[in-house]
């Protein structure tokens, strides 16, 4: 069905953005138009850039700015650096995947100078296809490009990982990291509090297992 059930799925429950995962690829590039038309939703991927305009693929947006009770949400999407390894790779010709945190923070840098038509969000998140995997006994959570990710930027404040299939709840360098295990089996929230001036406090990571 090349994806139509999902497609459906993501309608239903009326989701604002999709990170582009690895295996988005499985068929080529000529599906993404369609699923963002169908599921009503953009794909977002920051990191993913088209080899010959040395921009962000032409299916996808780098980021998304959604408002909720009056406060910015910035989205910044990422993939994970595996993906030319983990799908065909002939689907991936024109294709580049850099850096995840350095085209995270080149976003986060010009989101934060206002230089959106929506102004300076509130929030930044990094909307994620990368994996996390957290040590059941002290809580540390492991994974090189998503601590390269909370380490080497500035500015991300909250990260909503995938790939890893794993349920993974804390925080990398004192920013919240949720990842919601894998097969829609869990939810994962992020509870944001702000302060009567609209300055954000805490952002605090949770997992609700459905």
């Amino acid at each position: 069905t090349k994806g139509t059930p999902v497609s459906d799925m993501m309608r239903e429950i009326n989701v604002s953005a999709s990170a582009v995962g690895n295996h988005e690829f499985d068929w080529g590039i000529g599906y993404f138009k369609r699923w963002q038309e169908d599921g009503g939703f953009p794909f977002l991927a920051a990191n993913i850039i088209n080899k010959k305009t040395n921009k962000t693929a032409e299916w996808a947006r780098p980021y998304l700015i959604v408002e909720r009770n009056g406060v910015k949400v910035a989205f910044i999407g990422l993939t994970t650096i595996e993906t030319p390894f983990l799908t065909s790779k002939e689907n991936l010709e024109n294709l580049e995947f850099i850096d995840p945190s350095k085209a995270a923070q080149q976003w986060i840098d010009f989101l934060n100078s206002g230089k959106d038509k929506a102004g300076k969000p509130d929030i930044i998140v990094a909307l994620t296809h990368i994996a996390s995997y957290q040590d059941k006994t002290d809580g540390k959570i492991t994974g090189k490009e998503i601590n390269d990710l909370c380490n080497k930027t500035k500015g991300l404040n909250a990260v909503i990982s995938g790939h890893g299939h794993k349920v993974v709840c804390g925080y990398i360098n004192n920013i919240p990291v949720v990842q919601a295990y894998c097969h829609c089996r869990a939810l994962g929230i992020l509870k944001v509090a702000f302060n009567d001036k609209n300055k954000l406090e805490k952002i605090t990571p949770a997992i609700i297992e459905i």
